[in-house]
């Protein structure tokens, strides 16, 4: 643990994304790194299926657009949010690629785009 530690303490953005492939890493540390000065740690951060909902909600209002669309497909963002994501010409095309969308939601989509004209 002391290893990971150091990993995430290190001043090389370098070693603190590779913190995030050790297998001892832990939710605390994901929400740890979310938070990070480097914008790619942070993007990082927000692909990892150990962050929070709530970091990654967060993480939505990232300064950075490659954050931003990261954490919009993040598996643990919340229903309702990801919902609202979807009905946002500026997000829709991030927040459909998300694992997480309800299959309810997924057929209303298709319905909607065998219905639109062409």
């Amino acid at each position: 643990r002391a290893g990971l530690l150091s990993y995430i303490a290190d001043p090389s953005g370098r070693m603190r994304r590779l913190a995030l492939d050790d297998p001892e890493s832990t939710p605390a540390h994901v929400a740890r790194l979310a938070r990070d000065p480097e914008a790619e740690v942070r993007r990082r951060a927000a692909e990892d299926p150990r962050l929070s909902p709530a970091d990654a909600v967060r993480l939505l209002n990232d300064p950075e657009v490659h954050v931003r669309d990261t954490a919009v497909r993040n598996p643990r963002l919340p229903t309702r949010i990801l919902t609202g994501l979807l009905h946002d010409r500026d997000t829709a095309c991030a927040a459909v690629t998300s694992p997480a969308i309800p299959v309810s939601v997924l057929h209303r989509i298709l319905t909607a785009a065998a219905a639109a004209p062409r």
